[in-house]
């Protein structure tokens, strides 16, 4: 039951961390200040987003970043093992599990470093009845002024509070913040193993289609391929039951028999 935690008209959809806090803080990218946790604990769980390629157009799918200086400042902690890569200064960004899908086209974080990876190939109506009622998260974010978001007046900032998602997860955000849509099942079809690494090829689910986007092709080394197993599963769990009191959402089912013909197409290419 991972929630969309930060929901913004006309600009971002975020989510990403588990609702279960063991395994959230294993995929922490931020700050200890902010998350309230240690970042990148376990080698491999954190990486430097490649550059940018594609533009952050409405349907696009990013990751939601930090930046090294702040990963790699703990004062409690050992740096993690990320930080020690000399190749790789102070602004660099770092991902995780932290992800995000444009609601608009939102051209100016492309100088900003935020890469989009993939898009929502169908299904962005979904998306867009993703309950947004909390607006902004809490005002102690820099994306508040006053009473109300940075992106306009009109948008809230009654969301949670960011460290709480990583140390309380559902047991927080169901007992303050109810309303939030939330991923019910997911279904991952169409990985390539090679190797070295995976591929992502189109992937067709309940109401939302994804597609990896890349201008040139290339296989991830195993370091980052486990994490793309994992944002996959999150990212292809936009197919959801959404439960919501304020409004109800149009998606998609997939009924048997559509299953059973994809069953049937995959097996069929995995003979030839």
């Amino acid at each position: 039951e991972t929630r969309f935690y930060r929901v913004i008209d006309d600009f971002v959809v975020q989510w990403g961390p588990s609702g279960y806090p063991p395994l959230a803080q294993v995929y922490a990218n931020n700050g200890c200040k902010d998350a309230r946790v240690a970042p990148c604990v376990v080698h491999g769980a954190c990486f430097y987003i490649d550059p940018v390629m594609q533009s952050n157009k409405r349907g696009y799918v990013s990751f939601s970043t930090d930046v090294k200086s702040s990963v790699c400042a703990c004062p409690c902690e050992d740096p993690p093992e990320i930080c020690k890569d000399s190749s790789k200064d102070d602004n660099a960004l770092i991902g995780a599990s932290e992800l995000y899908i444009n609601l608009a086209d939102n051209a100016r974080l492309d100088p900003l470093g935020f890469a989009p990876f993939g898009h929502v190939a169908e299904g962005m109506d979904t998306v867009d009845s993703i309950y947004d009622g909390y607006g902004e998260m809490g005002c102690e974010t820099a994306g508040c002024t006053g009473n109300h978001s940075n992106h306009g007046e009109n948008i809230p900032c009654d969301g949670p509070a960011f460290g709480y998602i990583y140390t309380e997860g559902n047991v927080y955000l169901k007992s303050n913040y109810s309303e939030l849509s939330y991923i019910k099942r997911t279904m991952l079809t169409g990985i390539a193993l090679a190797g070295d690494g995976i591929g992502l090829a189109e992937t067709q689910v309940p109401g939302i289609a994804f597609t990896a986007t890349s201008t040139t092709p290339r296989i991830m080394p195993w370091s980052q391929a486990i994490m793309v197993l994992l944002v996959a599963i999150a990212l292809l769990g936009a197919a959801v039951s959404f439960l919501r009191r304020r409004r109800a959402p149009t998606a998609a089912t997939l009924g048997y028999d559509q299953v059973d013909g994809l069953l049937a197409n995959a097996e069929a290419s995995d003979d030839a």
